[in-house]
């Protein structure tokens, strides 16, 4: 399963991983995942976190370095586990339509092709 590693920047608000799910009335909601603090800073106010993603699905990632942010669907296929970012906003808002609509992410992963 892979893990995240999340930098707080001091005077921002905490770094996050949130699950994307079906709010079972046609819509999303997000499900945030616990992090573990790895390295404080020195006065104590920012450091560096790590979350573990333990299932398929569809997650944002925020408050964290732009190059580690956004969003990325995690999925297993026979070679071994993936989890690429997502960048385009349409395919972003496709996958959540989907999610809102109770598809499961291998239909989602071969929808798109994946």
């Amino acid at each position: 399963m892979p893990t995240l590693n999340l930098h707080h920047y001091k005077n921002q608000n905490q770094p996050y991983v949130a699950k994307i799910i079906s709010d079972g009335k046609g819509k999303t909601s997000q499900s945030f995942l616990p992090k573990v603090l790895v390295k404080k800073s020195a006065d104590g106010t920012y450091g560096d976190y790590q979350s573990t993603v333990n299932e398929e699905g569809f997650y944002r990632i925020g408050n964290t370095k732009p190059e580690d942010g956004g969003y990325r669907l995690f999925f297993t296929t026979p070679t071994g586990n993936k989890f690429p970012f997502i960048k385009d906003n349409a395919q972003i808002e496709d996958i959540k339509s989907r999610i809102a609509r109770g598809e499961t992410i291998s239909q989602i992963v071969t929808a798109l092709g994946l």
